[in-house]
């Protein structure tokens, strides 16, 4: 989230880590840390550990945080009663679950994004087709590239090229992420100690506003 102080913007860190849905009555599993699944990047559901960690990853995280506000808060400090199936199984199953749901969610075409018009909340709509449907085919993208030169999809016995596991082969990086939101790094103003937080304010202004 963000705040105005004194006319700038600045950050404000929410702690959805341990975040819970309390009406849920299924078990939380002691391996896992409640709640943090719904908001982690895919790369880090799976069962092994210590898998590599890297930007892209908070880059999908953010998309994951702002799907999830964008499709369970009013913005008039309520919620929604019921949220849609797209991020309510994301904090009632296990981590291979949540793995499952958000795979299967990439795996949809272009044309079946359009469920995201059902569970984007009113106050929300605004940046639908602006940052939400966007950014959804953006992480789409990038894993099914990954996917197209992932060694184990060939049957071949040749050795395949490996992907840049870092940037998923360049599709998921700063710069893309922000040009999918239309934003000019080159041009558009910001200050170094807000950084992403101006540019988040910016967007957020002029899209919801608008």
């Amino acid at each position: 989230m963000f705040g105005v102080r004194s006319g700038k913007p600045y950050g404000i860190l929410i702690d959805w880590d341990l975040a819970i849905d309390m009406k849920s009555r299924d078990s939380v599993s002691s391996r896992h840390r409640t709640g943090t699944g719904p908001f982690m990047a895919v790369d880090h559901l799976g069962p092994k550990m210590g898998s590599p960690y890297f930007y892209r990853h908070d880059l999908e995280s953010l998309f994951y945080i702002l799907l999830w506000s964008a499709c369970a808060f009013l913005l008039n400090g309520t919620e929604v009663k019921k949220q849609h199936q797209i991020v309510e199984h994301w904090s009632v199953a296990t981590w291979g679950d949540v793995k499952d749901k958000k795979i299967a969610f990439f795996a949809k075409t272009k044309d079946e994004f359009e469920v995201l018009s059902e569970a984007v909340t009113a106050p929300f709509r605004p940046i639908l087709d602006s940052w939400l449907r966007p950014l959804a085919e953006l992480v789409a993208w990038a894993h099914a590239k990954a996917n197209e030169r992932a060694p184990h999809k060939r049957r071949s016995s040749k050795r395949a090229p490996l992907v840049d596991l870092e940037t998923l082969g360049g599709n998921m990086t700063y710069k893309v992420f922000f040009e999918t939101l239309n934003v000019d790094l080159d041009t558009a103003s910001h200050s170094s100690d807000h950084d992403l937080f101006d540019r988040l304010y910016f967007l957020e202004s002029h899209s919801l506003c608008s």
